[in-house]
């Protein structure tokens, strides 16, 4: 679950015309929740290769050479904090990272890790807009086996006010576990897990404190079969919110991929595939879908793996149909590798293309893999140079979580397990040029993060406004980028900014850029809006130094 969850309380002097015009400071706050997880491979297709770092390279800038490698136990679940910090969990341990991968002293007495007081197998962490962490698995020890979460504060402490002392247990009659946390826009938590008895999914709601929210579902939760028969457990292993706030859930039943749409009441969506679930086979053997990415458009991209297993990645469109645009052969799946390899976690990158983590089983030995998909399916070879990139970090690596910073940049989160040891392993690649720029956009969309720089309000923007008191009139809009630093002389003149629309591409004259306060990787863009800029949608984009960033949309009224 990409990463971003919010800019608060940022302070923007130099950029808004009401305070040039009152003289005092202004401070807004807002609020972002961006929706921001063997066969052989050529030599060139590793990370780390010679030259200019690129593309599929690990990131010389974080920890050792782009990884980071300590004793842990093994971890269940990764997010990203709205600070860029890189939080972990797995049995009895929590601990927090910093943009570099040096560990977070503020957060744990010992190298920035916290000895949970909860026996809970992980499976899943979530980031709260408030900076709290929810931790979510299946009890352990003195808890019953079912479903358990505990809730900390951002400094690592137990927040007591979650639950029972800062412990929520869900219990059923079957024994019971969660694999996935997302935190709704009305500060809801939505589970979604595993009920050891049938091919059911569980889904379950709560209330911000860790109550059961009754108004979904049966008393908070929902537990739909999803095959026929009782010959296999089944299991929601991941979901998704679409804007309309519809749950799209992924899993396993009947040895199959498994893929549900639920309303937002938690009844199951009879629009998508008919009747509200399908199931998808390609193999004789167990298959599993493992997570899911909502494009844009809407449609449906599910990771997961075949009878093999080998990773494979299918596209639906958003009635539950194969989208037979996507892979090859026109199935709607895509399958980049051969041989022994899992598809364990997917987000989208800022130009849509599809970034997919995993293992692979290859020279007696398990590695992370990272792919990058074009949006029809087929491998981008501008990434690594051939789409694939896999890197060693121990003898049995475990890829668990695939994380998307702001600045484009993912960290693959994992473990590695030998007997009688296990070690937590991060790696961070680039996915662009280290100074090319990435303009920031929402959530499960290409909508660009943008804002007038009077009033606050997302687009629609008028080209001109009486809110704007400034000679013109016209109204001055902030875009947010990364990647994106004035060198030491330079100034606004140094960056340009285009919007293409229906009549043409304008430039958008640049008035300043500088840094938002408090988020160093961030770079706050105001431009003006032209009169030649036509109604509806536009793409910008932002160019530094000959690189151009991603293009994305604003809306013009």
């Amino acid at each position: 679950m990409e990463l971003l969850d919010r800019i608060r309380n940022a302070r923007f002097p130099q950029t808004l015309s009401l305070q040039r015009m009152t003289g005092k400071k202004t401070t807004f706050s807002l609020l972002i929740l961006l929706c921001i997880s063997g066969g052989w491979f050529p030599k060139a297709a590793q990370s780390g290769v010679f030259g200019a770092p690129g593309p599929g390279d690990l990131d010389p800038t974080y920890g050792a050479g782009g990884k980071v490698i300590t004793e842990f136990a093994p971890i269940g679940g990764a997010a990203l904090q709205p600070d860029g910090k890189t939080v972990v969990a797995g049995m009895g341990m929590v601990a927090r990272y910093k943009l570099d991968g040096s560990p977070d002293l503020t957060f744990g007495p010992a190298e920035g890790r916290r000895t949970s007081l909860f026996p809970v197998f992980v499976r899943a962490v979530a980031i709260q807009p408030d900076g709290k962490i929810i931790v979510g698995g299946v009890g352990q020890g003195s808890l019953p086996f079912s479903v358990a979460l505990f809730r900390l504060n951002p400094d690592g402490s137990t927040d007591t006010t979650f639950g029972s002392g800062g412990l929520v247990i869900v219990n059923f009659p079957e024994e019971s576990s969660v694999f996935d946390i997302v935190v709704l826009p009305d500060g809801k938590i939505l589970l979604s897990g595993e009920l050891f008895i049938d091919n059911s999914f569980l889904l379950i709601r709560l209330n911000p404190n860790g109550s059961l929210d009754t108004s979904f579902g049966n008393g908070g939760t929902v537990r739909p079969k999803m095959g026929p028969t009782n010959q296999s457990i089944g299991a929601a292993r991941a979901i998704a919110i679409q804007p309309d706030l519809k749950i799209v859930a992924v899993g396993v039943a009947e040895n199959s991929w498994a893929i549900a749409r639920f309303h937002p009441n938690g009844q199951l969506d009879e629009d998508f595939s008919n009747d509200g679930k399908i199931l998808l086979n390609f193999d004789i053997g167990a298959e599993e879908a493992a997570d899911v990415v909502l494009q844009p458009d809407g449609k449906i991209v599910v990771a997961g793996w075949r009878s093999g297993p080998t990773a494979i990645v299918a596209r639906l469109n958003s009635d539950g149909s194969i989208d037979e645009t996507f892979g090859t052969g026109a199935n709607g799946i895509a399958q980049p590798l051969e041989g022994t390899n899992r598809a364990t976690s997917l987000v989208l990158d800022p130009s849509g293309k599809i970034l997919v983590a995993g293992d692979v089983f290859q020279s007696f030995q398990n590695d992370f893999i990272l792919m990058r998909l074009n949006m029809d399916g087929t491998k981008d070879t501008s990434f690594a140079g051939s789409g694939i990139v896999f890197t060693n970090l121990g003898d049995e690596d475990r890829a668990v979580e695939l994380l998307r910073q702001p600045d484009g940049k993912v960290v693959v989160a994992g473990h590695n397990i030998t007997i009688g040891s296990s070690v937590l392993v991060l790696a961070r690649y680039l996915t662009v040029a280290p100074d090319e720029p990435v303009l920031q956009i929402e959530a499960g969309s290409n909508h660009a993060i943008a804002f007038d720089s009077v009033t606050f309000q997302r687009d629609p923007f008028s080209i001109a406004s009486d809110f704007n008191l400034s000679q013109d009139r016209r109204t001055r809009i902030i875009l947010f980028a990364a990647n994106l630093t004035l060198g030491s002389g330079e100034n606004s003149a140094a960056v340009t900014v285009q919007a293409e629309d229906s009549a043409g591409v304008h430039n958008l004259p640049v008035e300043f850029v500088g840094e938002v306060p408090g988020f160093d990787w961030f770079t706050q863009v105001v431009v003006k809006l032209p009169d030649d800029l036509a109604k509806g949608n536009a793409l910008v984009s932002v160019s530094f130094h000959g690189k151009t960033s991603n293009k994305c949309i604003i809306v013009i009224k």
